[in-house]
């Protein structure tokens, strides 16, 4: 079993970029046991941010989406997060950016469209912009590799181009580094961790 504290500090030695950052999610990630399905979903995101190749990345990614669709909406409150659903558009956006990364135009549409229809879960502050810009910069890139003659417009005209999704997330096996634009990597809102429980940077 692994515990949040151990989890957050974990977090914050890899977000630090200390020695050994990356190994201590590991650790963790190995201590976890497999209903723990809240701190394998924030162990898996973050871990996705240390690897250096793309298909770790994106494998790292679709297991936190995979976790993350097991939990309750109060999973994360004991971090300071009132609302796990919250993070399901980041988590969509970023699997969507490694799809497209890869090539796999038509499941990165299929992740678009299940982070725009969760944008509702986004409260109105900064961590909420922040998705939402990357979303639209997302839906951008995207319409530009699927409709190069596609022109620069509202967030609805790039959007409205999106087709149904053609399979579920489910179907899929599961930060400034990642993407063509570092800004489309999403982010747990990671000021809303308890800023007592976080490793101090010495």
């Amino acid at each position: 079993m692994s515990g949040w504290d151990e989890v957050i500090a974990a977090v914050g030695r890899a977000q630090q970029g200390m020695p050994g950052g990356h190994q201590a999610l590991l650790e963790q990630w190995a201590a976890t046991s497999g209903d723990e399905h809240a701190q394998r979903c924030v162990l898996a995101h973050y871990l996705a941010d240390g690897e250096p190749e793309l298909a770790d990345e994106v494998a790292w990614d679709e297991v936190a989406l995979r976790e993350h669709a097991l939990l309750a909406d109060d999973a994360f409150v004991a971090i300071g997060i009132p609302s796990a659903r919250a993070m399901a558009p980041s988590l969509h956006l970023n699997l969507g950016d490694g799809y497209l990364r890869q090539g796999r135009v038509e499941q990165a549409r299929v992740q678009l469209d299940a982070g725009l229809a969760a944008v509702d879960t986004l409260g109105n502050d900064g961590y909420g912009a922040v998705v939402r810009g990357g979303l639209e910069r997302f839906a951008g890139r995207l319409a530009s590799v699927t409709d190069p003659d596609l022109r620069p417009g509202s967030f609805a005209a790039l959007t409205s181009q999106v087709s149904e999704p053609t399979s579920s997330v489910g179907d899929a096996e599961a930060d400034p580094h990642r993407g063509a634009d570092p800004h489309d990597r999403g982010e747990l809102d990671a000021s809303a961790l308890r800023q007592d429980e976080r490793p101090d940077d010495g």
